[in-house]
């Protein structure tokens, strides 16, 4: 990865292209809920219908403030992932 890469630079940030659509889908702003994560390791993802916060509990808190919970991604609810 550039050493110049941000997330918050609206240049280098990564973005969704949904070809089929025509649509770029960029990265959500403040107070938007989250068209995508950026995990930086192995995550487990949750199983079909089941919603992040339920998989992850502490996704919430993360996701209202950054600096709390930030290993939430670490403690998947058994039985909501996938293994």
């Amino acid at each position: 990865m550039d050493k110049t890469f941000s997330i918050a630079d609206p240049n280098t940030a990564p973005y969704i292209n949904d070809a089929t659509n025509n649509l770029k889908i960029e990265l959500s702003k403040r107070g938007e809920d989250p068209h995508g994560i950026m995990i930086p390791n192995d995550f487990k993802y949750p199983l079909e219908k089941v919603c992040i916060k339920d998989a992850y509990l502490e996704f919430n808190n993360w996701g209202q403030s950054s600096v709390t919970s930030t290993d939430w991604y670490k403690k998947p609810v058994s039985g909501k992932v996938y293994e």
